[in-house]
């Protein structure tokens, strides 16, 4: 049975009961090979299915349409035939679950090699003023109870900012209730621009600057907005804004880097990261963003800095290369639906099976490391090793490399340094029961049981 490399969708479960689309394309394939495919024990043909090519270079493709499914959790089942027409020498060639979700229908490519999901969103009915996906009255008035036992600021923020980047929608009305939980005119900013993907009325936004004394920040709610029609108008809902945001120049996204790497503090580090994506004018490739991902070493941190540049990068559709990033399938299906209720592309969310670097291979990224004299460069040459996702190490391997920034006293590696390179390393070790070999460089008790604790906390994570 040939390996099947799956974009299932983390997404979350609908009970309604009217029917959607769902639409299953045979992409790339000989027109003699027969498919048979299952949902929930309902057989259908690939030879029943319509003849397209629509001339983009992407080959012949054939089309089943099914409209008699409800939303919710789905099976499916493919079978390679022998010929189209019997049941004869059948093999199962992919089977797995899918769900399908309030105002989405889905899409699922196959070519018998590789099979992937996809959602688009259906378009939203004007009928209710445009709130008809928002939260139930019930449902919110429990949402405000919950915030409000919050005493502490902070949590009030994180508690919001968690609401509004799940897969609910709020109207305007409802979101002005939520940021007047929280008396600082900053976080309120934040926490507006954070929401605006899921607000069912957007043409209302702009009455919440009212919420705003500063000028400064009414007109920078005014800016975020004006970028975010510009967008919807010139890329539909791609979720990357490309009119109103420019690249970073070579010299600014290089001054970015630097300052990233001066500041030795990760809070330090996020702070920077978060205003740099905050900017209305600033735009970043996907691979920029990578980059400036992997010096957060905070999975959750990561997580909320990635969701927040979404609408930054100049090619969404690589967007869900940033899985990666990611050591824990939460993580990944959190990320993956925020980037699919926000029109893009998911990815794959399930770890694979992954084969440590050949002793070729290694020993040139070993070399590369070692022939550094200044330590910067040393450390910077192992977290492109331990970034990369191409590459993966035993335990001994990452001792290795870890090993050439542990060393010497004339200008050393700082202590945090070491640890941020520990930690990233971990989501790239194949045998992680030896992770012992690389916690055990470390000579400070301090270090030793801060990076327990990171690995503890891995473990319970997956």
């Amino acid at each position: 049975m040939k390996t099947i490399l799956t974009g299932l969708l983390s997404a979350f479960l609908c009970t309604a009961t009217y029917a959607q689309k769902v639409t299953i394309s045979f992409k790339g394939i000989n027109q003699s090979r027969s498919y048979r495919v299952s949902v929930d024990g309902n057989s259908y043909s690939s030879d029943n299915a319509v003849n397209i090519n629509n001339g983009n270079g992407d080959g012949a493709q054939r089309t089943l349409t099914l409209n008699n499914l409800s939303q919710g959790s789905h099976t499916i089942a493919i079978y390679n035939q022998a010929n189209a027409n019997g049941n004869q020498n059948q093999s199962l060639v992919y089977s797995n679950s899918f769900v399908l979700r309030s105002d989405y229908d889905m899409y699922i490519a196959f070519n018998g090699n590789w099979i992937s999901f996809s959602e688009k969103i259906l378009p939203v009915s004007n009928s209710d003023m445009g709130n008809l996906n928002s939260m139930s009255d019930y449902d919110f008035n429990l949402l405000v109870q919950e915030i409000k036992r919050n005493r502490y600021q902070s949590a009030r923020v994180a508690a919001i900012k968690e609401a509004v980047t799940s897969t609910d929608r709020f109207t305007v009305n409802q979101l002005r209730q939520l940021l007047t939980l929280v008396t600082a005119e900053s976080s309120r900013l934040e926490l507006a621009k954070l929401s605006y993907n899921v607000i069912a009325d957007t043409d209302n936004f702009s009455t919440l600057s009212t919420l705003f004394a500063s000028q400064a920040n009414r007109n920078e709610l005014s800016s975020f907005i004006q970028a975010r029609m510009n967008n919807n108008t010139t890329s539909g809902n791609s979720g990357a804004n490309t009119n109103a945001r420019v690249l970073l120049t070579v010299n600014q996204y290089n001054q970015l880097l630097q300052d990233l790497n001066y500041n030795a503090y990760q809070s330090g580090k996020y702070t920077i990261l978060k205003d740099a994506f905050a900017k209305s004018t600033n735009a970043f490739t996907t691979a920029q963003v990578r980059q400036l991902l992997t010096t957060i070493t905070s999975e959750p941190d990561r997580l909320y800095l990635a969701k927040l540049s979404y609408i930054t990068v100049s090619d969404p559709t690589n967007f869900a290369t940033l899985l990666t990033l990611f050591s824990t399938q939460a993580s990944r299906g959190e990320l993956n639906s925020y980037i699919i209720s926000n029109g893009g592309t998911g990815g794959n969310i399930y770890v694979q099976t992954h084969v440590a670097m050949d002793n070729a291979s290694f020993s040139q990224v070993l070399r590369n490391a070692n022939n550094h004299f200044l330590p910067w460069d040393k450390v910077k040459d192992v977290r492109e090793a331990f970034t990369n996702p191409q590459y993966y190490f035993t335990s001994e391997q990452a001792r290795q490399l870890m090993a050439v920034v542990s060393g010497g006293n004339l200008l050393a590696v700082t202590e945090s340094a070491k640890l941020e390179l520990a930690k990233l390393s971990y989501s790239r070790i194949v045998d992680p029961l030896n992770f012992s070999q690389v916690i055990n460089l470390f000579t400070d008790q301090a270090s030793r049981d801060e990076l327990n604790s990171y690995v503890k906390l891995q473990v319970q994570n997956n």
